[in-house]
């Protein structure tokens, strides 16, 4: 009976756990504000980090140089256009999910699958 009780809680606790950690994309610009902006994210492989900041402006550090740019909410996805190096990138609009401490952004049909973004 030990046992059971014991896989039980284990069980649960995973369960539970999965739920908490469910992708919930942002759609509106006051939920971006709040659980994105201002903070300095950093992808899964270490080697960029973003920072998006609540002015409309963000800079991010990528294997290929520094990036600058502005941003905006359109509908409900996050646009942005700015330059990297010395190449000019047009407007890209973007979903993000909001999964525990993680951000999926990139999520477009270039890339279905997006980034991860942890907070730092």
């Amino acid at each position: 009976m030990r046992h059971l009780a014991i896989a039980l809680a284990l069980f649960l606790g995973l369960v539970t756990s999965a739920v908490a950690q469910e992708a919930k994309q942002v759609k509106d610009l006051a939920t971006f504000q709040k659980l994105i902006a201002n903070k300095q994210w950093t992808n899964a492989w270490g080697n960029t980090s973003l920072k998006i900041k609540s002015n409309g402006t963000l800079e991010a550090k990528t294997p290929d140089g520094k990036f600058k740019g502005t941003w905006y909410w359109k509908g409900k996805k996050f646009c942005r256009e700015g330059q990297i190096s010395s190449t000019i990138l047009k407007e890209e609009c973007q979903v993000f999910y909001m999964i525990g401490n993680r951000i999926m952004k990139n999520v477009n049909k270039k890339a279905p699958k997006g980034s991860y973004y942890f907070l730092r």
